[in-house]
């Protein structure tokens, strides 16, 4: 998925490279997911120092290394990232069209916070990541995109395109819906391929919301 957080998932979009065995977000871009948190949930995140909203340094080095295919949804990607906030839900998206919500995202400045199911919220720290590179294995994260042409997303319209993404051991066929208006991707759905999905189901639909006002931090971490 496109929105990572900094934790080890077992099986999972946000924001770091990680392998299947080290440490998380360390790959890149959240979910399956999940376990293990790097990261003390339970530490304050509110101390660290703001960064200016829409001001995050993602860009990958090795753009030369980029699909050349896939520039524009690349550079879409990259503005996702480079969001200051955001909220993100992720669910499980069965054969008939009925969803699921599996997770809650949501990022503000330095902070990731996320509910998984039922569980309590928990915060960690957001670090930075390669965008379009997986750092783990050099490879482009999106290859073979094609443009889909525009539909209507919540009201707006957006440009779809399909691609291949792989990145730290998993693999899907990506759908991906990119706002005409602010060039962000405000939707995707993930069809991973067998034995390699972040989460424990086949097809995952991720949605992804840029209105600042909407990313409240949670009270009472980990309770």
């Amino acid at each position: 998925m496109f929105l990572r957080r900094p934790v080890k998932w077992i099986a999972i979009d946000e924001f770091f490279d990680y392998t299947k065995d080290t440490p998380h977000f360390l790959r890149g871009a959240v979910r399956g997911f999940f376990a293990l948190p790097i990261f003390i949930a339970s530490m304050t995140l509110s101390v660290l120092p703001a960064w200016p909203g829409d001001d995050r340094s993602t860009g990958d080095p090795n753009i030369g290394l980029e699909d050349k295919s896939c520039y524009d949804l690349n550079r879409a990607y990259e503005r996702l990232n480079n969001s200051g906030r955001m909220t993100s839900n992720i669910y499980e998206l069965y054969p008939n069209g009925n969803t699921r919500l599996f997770l809650q995202a949501r990022v503000i400045d330095r902070g990731f916070f996320e509910k998984i199911e039922e569980s309590p919220w928990n915060g960690y720290p957001r670090l930075p990541i390669h965008t379009t590179i997986d750092a783990l294995t050099g490879l482009p994260v999106l290859t073979s995109c094609q443009y889909q042409g525009v539909e209507t997303v919540l009201g707006e319209p957006a440009l779809r395109y399909a691609a291949g993404w792989r990145r730290s051991g998993w693999e899907a066929s990506l759908d991906a819906w990119v706002s005409s208006a602010s060039g962000r991707i405000v939707k995707t759905v993930s069809h991973y391929r067998q034995g390699m999905a972040e989460f424990s189901f086949p097809v995952a639909l991720q949605t992804m919301d840029y209105e600042r006002s909407h990313a409240i931090e949670p009270q009472n971490l980990g309770q």
